[in-house]
């Protein structure tokens, strides 16, 4: 049997992740193309910088976001 793989293309592989995590989590962010945007940022009192690093991984930091998380 030939292995499947749970994506639809290498080329648009974050995009749709992207998506996914929007539609996952509505109520908490807002994704505009490669923008992951916290909805608390209307009340920030500070500035917090997030970012998505890995070497060709991209599926291993996928996590749940969380509202509480600050750097």
């Amino acid at each position: 049997m030939k292995m499947k793989k749970f994506i639809n293309a290498p080329e648009t592989i974050t995009d749709e992740e992207l998506v996914g995590l929007g539609l996952a989590y509505p109520d908490i962010l807002d994704v505009d193309g490669h923008l992951v945007i916290s909805k608390d940022l209307a009340d920030a009192d500070r500035v917090t910088i997030v970012t998505y690093g890995g070497s060709g991984h991209e599926p291993v930091n996928d996590t749940m976001p969380s509202v509480h998380a600050r750097i």
